[in-house]
């Protein structure tokens, strides 16, 4: 749930990494993708959510090791 009292203020998700590739959705809209591994990011996702809401955040990660087509090792 977003708090009541952030009504009005930038709402910025944070990753520190996420090993290979990252889908986010934030109650049922795409809010944005990250390829990488280790590489921290964020999403602004103040436009998605209401304050005093609930707010759904689906994160989907896809890892794709045996197709050859990313690196491996961490």
């Amino acid at each position: 749930m977003v708090p009541a009292t952030w009504t009005g203020e930038k709402i910025i998700l944070h990753f520190g990494g996420v090993y290979y590739e990252a889908e986010i959705f934030i109650n049922e809209k795409f809010a944005g993708r990250h390829y990488g591994e280790t590489s921290p990011f964020e999403l602004d996702i103040s436009d998605l959510t209401t304050s005093g809401e609930k707010t759904n955040l689906v994160v989907h990660i896809f890892d794709n090791l045996r197709s050859n087509m990313q690196g491996g090792g961490k």
